[in-house]
């Protein structure tokens, strides 16, 4: 073992591709650089089939996974080439996937981690670091494999205070500056800003039935207001960032903690500085809601809308949930200037012709009612973990013993016909509900004449980009 231990953390995402920071992993290493007493020496990397040698080179002994469902195949690919390559370095699962289903854990892995990955990281190092690494398999938060069968330990207790975790080390991702430089104009409203994500909570006080991080989360923790204050002011400091996405499937979990958070920004002369998108329930948003959001510096909101039909979008979701909430918030935001994302799914059992069409309208009417206002739509996926993968387990529209899950990539990938994907629907011919939304996609891509226009040189330098990127 090297004197100074070294962890390569993996997003398993095309560098020339990527927009976002590794969130999860960026916690973990700076966790581990707080905590560890062996002071380990921390990659992260975005890897493909394109660059994956970077990480041989690296010459790690912990190599450590993060996935979602739909990039769950390629995070097994990758277990596989590096055990064959890299054959001493210890192989670790993580994220949102294998912790809501780590009986389907596979490839070449030594151990995956369930839940949340910072105290379990730790101790694993630990182990490692002073050569005892056969006793991963008696920690808490951890799976592995043992003759043929997936053992699955008690989980580990959540971190309660998330003020005890230092800020996201993003100094590690090599495609930095190139993240923070990507374009984001349909969520912030201007071209050439400086972004960043920001996580302030983890968790969700729903459970919605399509959703799967509210699942992985458990109990819903917000960070106090004075810690993301500082965090803002640091990042603002050091990267010069002018735009932010908080990331949390809920930002507006309380109306004391942002109203604390505006008056910390406030002192720290930051307000008006920082442009944010950020994610709510419709049914929270009041005047005093609207008002706060503006005066932060809000310029977008994302709904999780779902349909445009009471009854879907009542199945889809839990708490209070109607077109009349919908609109009024919609209403309000637009009222202070600040533009709502309607997010949609189409797809759901239960849903008819009809609702689907009271979906388009629910949309047609957002977009109308400001220029601000964007709109998205997807199909209805069985995520492990949900209530929509119960249903489709239970109907054997899905083998978990023997599982292309490719089929769950279509956040990834939209999928082109049925066989692409675990089709929920009892109503619609898959044929026709791929059609239709597929059609819907496009106009939403393509927006108004006007908007068109205005987004042809972003596009052709986006394309630019891309085609130089794939062939340096």
């Amino acid at each position: 073992m090297p004197e100074r231990l070294k962890i390569a953390l993996i997003n398993p995402e095309s560098p020339a591709d990527v927009y976002y920071f590794p969130t999860g992993l960026c916690y973990i290493s700076s966790y581990l650089k707080k905590y560890s007493e062996v002071n380990p020496d921390i990659a992260i990397y975005n890897i493909d089939s394109s660059n994956r040698d970077k990480v041989v080179e690296f010459e790690p002994d912990i190599i450590g996974i993060t996935c979602f469902t739909h990039s769950y195949s390629d995070a097994l690919e990758l277990s596989e080439y590096y055990r064959s390559i890299v054959n001493d370095a210890l192989l670790i699962l993580g994220g949102c996937h294998i912790s809501v289903i780590p009986e389907s854990l596979g490839g070449e892995f030594d151990y995956a981690v369930i839940g949340e990955g910072e105290q379990t990281m730790l101790e694993i190092v630990s182990l490692v670091a002073s050569g005892k690494s056969d006793e991963i398999a008696k920690i808490d938060g951890v799976a592995y494999r043992s003759n043929g069968k997936v053992v699955i330990n008690k989980p580990r207790a959540i971190i309660e205070d998330l003020d005890e975790i230092p800020f996201p080390e993003r100094d590690s991702v090599e495609e930095a500056e190139s993240i923070i430089r990507t374009d984001h104009p349909g969520w912030f409203g201007a071209l050439g800003l400086r972004y960043m994500q920001l996580t302030t909570s983890r968790g969700c006080p729903y459970r919605c039935i399509f959703c799967q991080p509210s699942v992985m989360w458990g109990k819903y923790r917000m960070n106090s207001p004075e810690y993301i204050a500082a965090e803002i002011e640091y990042i603002y400091n050091k990267f010069g960032i002018n735009a932010i996405l908080i990331e949390d499937d809920l930002f507006t979990g309380s109306k004391s903690r942002v109203a604390r958070l505006i008056e910390l920004l406030e002192d720290k002369k930051l307000l008006g500085r920082i442009r944010y998108y950020i994610a709510g329930r419709t049914s929270q948003i009041d005047s005093d809601w609207a008002d706060m959001l503006g005066r932060m510096g809000v310029c977008k909101v994302e709904f999780g809308i779902e349909s445009g039909s009471d009854p879907i979008a009542a199945y889809l979701k839990t708490g209070k949930t109607s077109t009349e909430i919908n609109k009024r918030a919609v209403t309000l935001l637009n009222s202070r200037g600040i533009g709502v994302f309607g997010s949609f799914i189409a797809g759901a059992p239960p849903e008819t012709m009809n609702d689907l069409n009271e979906t388009f309208k629910m949309i047609h009417w957002i977009r109308k009612s400001s220029p601000l206002n964007t709109c998205g739509i997807g199909i209805a996926t069985p995520l492990p973990g949900t209530g929509l993968w119960e249903y489709a387990v239970k109907r054997n529209l899905i083998d978990t013993n023997n599982f292309d899950w490719r089929k769950l990539s279509t956040l990834k990938k939209f999928p082109e016909s049925e066989a692409d994907m675990v089709y929920l629907n009892e109503h619609i011919p898959a044929d026709r509900m791929l059609k239709e939304i597929k059609k819907l996609q496009f106009r939403l891509k393509l927006g108004s004449p006007r908007e068109f226009i205005k987004a042809l040189p972003r596009r052709l330098k986006k394309l630019t980009r891309r085609i130089f990127k794939i062939h340096k």
